[in-house]
């Protein structure tokens, strides 16, 4: 029974609102008055400006997504080219020049050691003295063969060691760095893409609850 004159509203109100960040148009709206359930569609709006976006957006999530797993193996490749050349380049190279030195060390004891039978001849006349300076000669050659691979050696470990590791691990820190940035760029691509997609979803506004429309 009615007592009073006045209007009429519900106990209950929910206001409905578009989420499309900007706003849009509408392209459909229920009939004022509806009755509807929960998830019937209330608005359907426009979305072609938002689906360009996705698309163009997809793009340059795809083109970051390709530069990052580059990164990503450019600094694996780096990476392992440091153990490449400490574990396998360098202890080769080391052990080369240490097996030079044994074969130069060899090589003069048994130059030295026909010096010396050069020499015993020489004082009992069987040997000529041009015959004993060509012995001696080729001590002085097998000495500075020695002295040579000692040297090349100490270079190896002092100098050419030190200056492509500090390459090779420049090489590396900066491909980790890169690949930092890479993922970084691909995060902001990927979450740009979401946000665009989830906007996407937000164009067909459905029912929270059942009740009538107005």
């Amino acid at each position: 029974t009615v007592t009073e004159d006045g209007n009429l509203e519900s106990a209950s109100n929910l206001d409905i609102k578009c989420q499309v960040a900007g706003g849009t148009s509408i392209l459909w709206i229920v009939p004022d008055g509806s009755e509807v359930r929960a998830g019937d569609k209330l608005v359907e709006l426009d979305s072609s400006i938002l689906v360009e976006q996705i698309n163009q957006q997809r793009i340059a999530y795809e083109k970051a997504r390709s530069t990052k797993i580059q990164a990503e193996k450019t600094f694996a490749v780096a990476k392992l080219a440091v153990r490449e050349y400490m574990e396998g380049t360098f202890k080769k190279e080391l052990q080369d020049a240490e097996a030079l030195i044994t074969i130069s060390l060899e090589n003069l004891r048994s130059a030295q050691n026909s010096l010396d039978h050069a020499q015993r001849m020489f004082r009992k006349g069987y040997v000529s003295s041009l015959e004993l300076e060509g012995q001696k000669f080729a001590v002085e050659r097998a000495q500075l063969e020695l002295d040579s691979a000692r040297t090349a050696k100490d270079v190896l470990v002092d100098f050419t060691k030190v200056k492509m590791l500090q390459d090779l691990e420049s090489q590396r820190d900066t491909a980790e760095a890169q690949m930092k940035s890479e993922l970084a760029a691909f995060d902001l691509e990927e979450s740009r893409l979401k946000r665009l997609e989830s906007q996407l979803e937000l164009c067909t506004i459905i029912a929270p609850t059942d009740g009538m429309v107005v």
